[in-house]
């Protein structure tokens, strides 16, 4: 897009002072971009880059390419530009550093999970308040780790309990076998797996409004908890196929196929309705409550328990 691009879109979408504001924003853009020359820094490879406090920083999604974008033109509000829509699409949002950082501890913290915990209770009382924690990516890994040799001892632990969850692994080759009647975790690529169960537990806080409540090590239990449940209803072959597996319940997470689901049908039959519910159960899985009512009696069908990845439905329970 060039500067007459942008002012056309900023004369169709606003008026009077608004537009007139955008329009001299506009103007200095350019008048910056065409005048002021960016000092190039110089870093050797392994070099520590250090941030001080008060520095500003925009990241992008889109990787190489996005920040070769920005480093040609700037940063540019989502109403401008095919990217991602902001919360606030006029503007373009920045951290402030808050501390001095070296660049790869800020990577690693940034590039972990942000858990927000709504309402916050201290002895006993409702704060009315949210509190917010984010799980730096190098812990996420520290994390799989410890899980995995404790499925390895046939006992995983969340928040002190015991929970008798058993598999093998192999890490790109290296073997942690213990008992040749459990199945067999195979890691082709553990960087890659790290970073599918960062996406996971991602999805999962994005569509979820509860979080389980633990007592002690709120985030560490929360990962431990998530990621072992991925190996509940697993068969041999997806402890072959982790990664596919993890992709499935990400697709699990994401389904709106039934999405807060509750209709009736009248007269289904003659003087009958028919009462279809879906609700979340079990953090990748769906159930489903269908009845036949009328107005003496009611009769409910099994519950099913299922979910959805890429059009095809998994059914897992069906019980009365």
């Amino acid at each position: 897009m060039n500067k007459e691009d942008f002012i056309k879109i900023v004369k169709e979408k606003f008026s009077k002072n608004t537009q007139t504001i955008v329009l001299r924003q506009i103007k200095n853009y350019y008048k910056a971009k065409e005048n002021y020359k960016i000092e190039k820094q110089k870093f050797d490879i392994g070099e520590q880059v250090k941030l001080k406090k008060g520095t500003l920083l925009h990241g992008t999604y889109r990787n190489l390419t996005g920040l070769k974008e920005i480093l040609k033109d700037g940063l540019i509000s989502s109403w401008f530009i095919n990217a991602r829509v902001s919360k606030y699409p006029s503007s373009v949002s920045v951290w402030n550093l808050k501390q001095d950082y070296y660049l790869k501890d800020y990577i690693d913290f940034y590039s972990g999970g942000t858990i927000l915990y709504a309402g916050v209770f201290e002895n006993g009382e409702d704060t009315q308040c949210n509190k917010t924690a984010v799980i730096p990516y190098s812990k996420m890994n520290n994390i799989i780790e410890e899980l995995i040799h404790e499925a390895f001892n046939h006992n995983i632990i969340i928040d002190g309990k015991n929970n008798y969850i058993a598999f093998n692994t192999i890490i790109n080759g290296n073997e942690l076998i213990n008992g040749d009647k459990y199945p067999t975790l195979v890691i082709n690529d553990y960087d890659e797996l790290i970073k599918k169960l960062d996406l996971y537990i991602r999805t999962y806080l994005k569509n979820t409004s509860t979080l389980p409540l633990f007592q002690k090590e709120k985030e560490k239990n929360l990962i431990k908890y998530l990621v072992s449940h991925i190996f509940i209803y697993a068969e041999n072959k997806d402890f072959k196929n982790p990664i596919e597996l993890i992709e499935t319940k990400i697709n699990f997470l994401n389904d709106n196929t039934f999405k807060d689901y509750n209709k009736t049908f009248e007269g289904f039959i003659s003087n009958t309705k028919l009462n279809i519910k879906s609700t979340n159960d079990e953090i990748t899985l769906k159930k489903m409550y269908i009845n036949l009512s009328n107005n003496d009696d009611i009769f409910n069908f099994p519950t099913i328990t299922y979910a959805i990845s890429n059009e095809e439905c998994y059914i897992y329970k069906i019980e009365e």
